[in-house]
Formats: structure tokens, C-alpha cells, sequence
């Protein structure tokens, strides 16, 4: 089976990578046709393939234009992938997300038959279905004529059903033979799971970057609410990038909290994990947020935010959701976790991360989306 991926975020997470992987350990062959925004990008994430005629291909490099033009980008990148990939060896085509890469897949079915699954993340809901619904009636065509629409996480599903445009067109129950398939996170973690209640659970972790979706200047403004209750509360942050000179500048004389900066080390990584006694991140546009599990697998309770990432993944009660627009909802949902932590403990102890392996992720896609027993 020879499988093209479209995918326009490979060189920006390894979500992906990890996913093509263990397709390659099942001897999958494997296309990656990956949309070039910056030259630097070229060999990020990339692996080495044990599977015969897998490899990574990139398009010319997208202008400025096409961030704006939506129909010029992908016309263009159409054609640059009719140059690059033959047709006539691909026998499904995957596409990342719903609208830039879901699109390519739809025309290489209407244009040469080859049928396709297509994902929707949080950005197709939150930015496109918001800020383009011009693109709505093309992304019912894509979902219609998809083998299999794939959704990260149940709060995405849902997120896309209450949008106005789309209850408008979903005339004919378009996401009846969808399929929602988490994210996994890497096998360290997994293989590394701690439940110990020794930990000090004056602190709370943040580890991410400090984009503005990432809510770190409120989340600053609720432990420092939260202190007044809890005055020995210390914020641990690992992380940066994007506002890291504006989140410094908030921090600098803030002696609760301890910035670690950016930690690439998996074991260091762990051992901070193990040191605090709750994972916060109330974020924006989350589709999924794998380090709310690798949190969980070092028996972080977490907070995390309403409809969005991880929020309906769970059925054990591992954490608080909040409204991450409000101070206030981020502020009770500290307190709670503060109040409840050994249930929360208690449920953790119980939850089976298993299913987030890769290579069990990897096994559903083939059943369930490509319909072949490997």
C-alpha cells in the first residue's frame, strides 16, 4: 500500500512524524508531500524510512500572497505536486487538516479517483470555519467525498457541529461515518509513568511556548489571585519563544515564580514533572495538547481549557476545565484542583495510558481508516 501524506505542518510538529513512523514499521510506503513556507524547514522532523520508495517531499516555496489568497496557494502547490509525486503509485492519500491540505487530497480524488481521509483540527474550526466561511461549502465537498474524516478530539467534533455555517450545509449528517483518534505522545513518557504523591504541591507547572493562545499572561494573573489563598503557591515555567521578552518582563520581579526557560531534555524534563503537583495550561485553538498527557503519565492533575485540546478525552476525572477568557473560571479551577487533589490522584492512578501509544494509533488507522489488517 503506498500512502501520500499531505502535510502542511510536518517540519512544525512531530506529531506527524511519529504517526508516519510506525506506519513504516508496518511497511507502509509512504509519499509526505509537505508544503514549504521557509527553506530552513527542509529536514526538520525527517526520519529514516525502512520502507523501499518512502521519502519526504517538499514544494517550492510558498509566497508571501498565498497567506491571503487561499485559492492561489493551493492551485499552486496542486500543480507542484503533480510534478513531484506519480499519480499512478498512490493508493490513498491522507490529508492533516480539512481545508489547506484536505483540499489537494478532494482534487487528486475528483482528478485521478484516489480515495482520501481528511482530519479537522482545532485550527480548521476555530480560524477557518470563523473567518472564512466563503471555504465552508468547499469543506462540506471535502468531507462528503472523503473514505473516512478523522476528528483529534470529541471537543473539535463538537466545536464544528455548533458552527452557523456549517449546521447550514450539514443538510445530510456529512459527520455520521467520522471517526475521532487521539494523539499519542512519545514512548519515553509511557514507559517512564509515575504515580508517586510525593511532590510539592505548592507548585504548578506550565511547560509550553508563550504565544498569545497560549494564555500565560492570565494564567499569570490567576496564581497571583490565587496566592492570596494559597501563599506559598510557585509557578514553575518551562518554556518560550513567540512573547518570551514580554512574559520575562511580567515575571522578573515575581519571586513565585521560577522560569526554567526552554527544556529539550526528556529526563530533566520528567524530573521537573516529578517535582510539582499540578500541569496548567488554559490555551486557545488547542487541537490536542500532548503535554497535558505527558503531565498526566507523571501524575500531574491538570487544568485545561472548555471545548478545547483534551477536554471529553478523558472518562476518569484527572483535571478541572475552565473558560480560559476569564481570570476568574481559571482561578476556581485552581482552587479546585487544590481542594480535590487526592481524587483527582485517585482517578490518575486508575487511568490506562496505553492508548496513547503510537504504534496502537497507528494499528486504528489501518483498520479503521485505511481498512487493511496489517
Amino acid at each position: 500500500m503506498n500512502i501520500l501524506h499531505i502535510c502542511n505542518d510536518f517540519a512544525y510538529s512531530q506529531v506527524h512524524a511519529n504517526l508516519y513512523r510506525e506506519f513504516d514499521r508496518l511497511g507502509i510506503e509512504q509519499i509526505i508531500f509537505h508544503p514549504l513556507r521557509l527553506t530552513e524547514n527542509i529536514g526538520k522532523n525527517v526520519f529514516q524510512f525502512s520502507t523501499v520508495g518512502s521519502a519526504v517531499v517538499y514544494s517550492r516555496i510558498l509566497k508571501f500572497h498565498h497567506k491571503l489568497l487561499f485559492e492561489s496557494k493551493c492551485s499552486a502547490l496542486y500543480k507542484d505536486l503533480l510534478s513531484k509525486v506519480n499519480t499512478k503509485d498512490v493508493d490513498f492519500s491522507m490529508a492533516t487538516t480539512l481545508f489547506s491540505d484536505g483540499y489537494l487530497s478532494y482534487k487528486l480524488f475528483r482528478d485521478f479517483g484516489i480515495p482520501y481521509s481528511v482530519a479537522v483540527r482545532s485550527t480548521d474550526v476555530q480560524v477557518f470555519f470563523r473567518f472564512r466561511p466563503d471555504l465552508i461549502p468547499l469543506g462540506v465537498r471535502i468531507i462528503k467525498h472523503a473514505e473516512k474524516v478523522v476528528f483529534i478530539s470529541d471537543s473539535i467534533r463538537e466545536g464544528m457541529e455548533r458552527n452557523f455555517f456549517f449546521s447550514k450545509f450539514n443538510k445530510s449528517d456529512l459527520l455520521k461515518g467520522s471517526i475521532t483518534i487521539n494523539n499519542g505522545i512519545d514512548d519515553f513518557w509511557l514507559d517512564n509513568i509515575y504515580r508517586s504523591t510525593k511532590r510539592n504541591f505548592n507548585k504548578v507547572l506550565y511547560i509550553g511556548t508563550f504565544e498569545a493562545r497560549k494564555n500565560v499572561k492570565r494564567l499569570l494573573e490567576a496564581i497571583a489571585i490565587a496566592r492570596s489563598q494559597k501563599k506559598n503557591l510557585e509557578l514553575v515555567i518551562v518554556g518560550g519563544g513567540k512573547d518570551q521578552q514580554g512574559v520575562e518582563n511580567e515575571i522578573s520581579d515575581l519571586q513565585w515564580v521560577d522560569f526554567k526557560g526552554r527544556v529539550t531534555d526528556k529526563n530533566q524534563l520528567k524530573a521537573i514533572c516529578r517535582e510539582c503537583g499540578y500541569f496548567v495550561m488554559p490555551s486557545f485553538r488547542e487541537t490536542f495538547g500532548l503535554v497535558y498527557l505527558e503531565a498526566l503519565s507523571q501524575g500531574l492533575p491538570i487544568l485545561y481549557s472548555i471545548g478545547e485540546g483534551v477536554d471529553g478525552v478523558f472518562k476518569n476525572n484527572v483535571g478541572v476545565a475552565v473558560n480560559p477568557h476569564k481570570t476568574s473560571s481559571i482561578v476556581d479551577g485552581l482552587n479546585t484542583l487544590f481542594r480535590y487533589k487526592k481524587d483527582y490522584l485517585a482517578q490518575i492512578e486508575e487511568f490506562d495510558m496505553n492508548r496513547f501509544r503510537w504504534s496502537e494509533i497507528a494499528q486504528i488507522y489501518c483498520e479503521q481508516v485505511f481498512n487493511k489488517d496489517i
